[in-house]
């Protein structure tokens, strides 16, 4: 009876040892959730390659296969692009508009010094030209805000000391619509 009580237990230490080294934890990333774009700017230096989730208004679908979209937080300044994932294969034209609430990994991109001043030559050459042909103002005003927008690049590298300019995107994995709730507006009678 002894021997079989040892048995049993023996056994019994053996199945607990083999289940527990069979068991695979994998831990889900943490994930930093903004629920408007507009809080991700302040800390996307220190978010990249996390994985986060973001709530904002598709403001475009890409028609060549909706492998991308473009979110928008309080002001048409306030962009991100969102990189369709496998698992979300792609964007739907219909959704443009609407709010929604992206999950994925935040990526920068870095347009080096150089490259802004070459982009800056280039426009430079193509306005100089677009004089010379007596074109008119579509060819100026494009230029001029191209131009504009290598000022605001050349004040971003001089703020934070950079001799690159950064801008994030995020590869999503998962996204939803997000339903919001219209308040209607009450009167108030006096």
């Amino acid at each position: 009876m002894r021997k079989l009580a040892i048995l049993t237990l023996i056994i019994a230490v053996a199945l607990v040892s083999c289940q527990n080294s069979n068991k695979v934890t994998k831990d889900e990333p943490e994930i930093k959730l903004y629920y408007e774009l507009d809080n991700l700017y302040n800390e996307a230096p220190d978010m990249v390659e996390q994985t986060i989730a973001v709530q904002g208004t598709v403001t475009h679908t890409c028609s060549h296969g909706g492998k991308r979209c473009f979110i928008e937080g309080s002001t048409p300044d306030l962009t991100l692009r969102v990189e369709a994932g496998e698992a979300i294969g792609s964007f739907n034209a219909d959704l443009v508009g609407t709010q929604i609430l992206v999950k994925g990994i935040l990526k920068e991109s870095r347009i080096p010094a150089a490259d802004i001043d070459k982009k800056e030559q280039e426009i430079l050459d193509k306005q100089n030209e677009a004089e010379h042909e007596h074109d008119g103002e579509g060819h100026h005003h494009d230029c001029e805000n191209e131009l504009n927008n290598i000022v605001k690049m050349r004040e971003w590298m001089k703020e934070n000391n950079k001799d690159y300019y950064a801008t994030y995107y995020l590869e999503g994995t998962e996204y939803s619509k997000v339903e919001i709730e219209e308040v209607e507006n009450e009167k108030v009678e006096e």
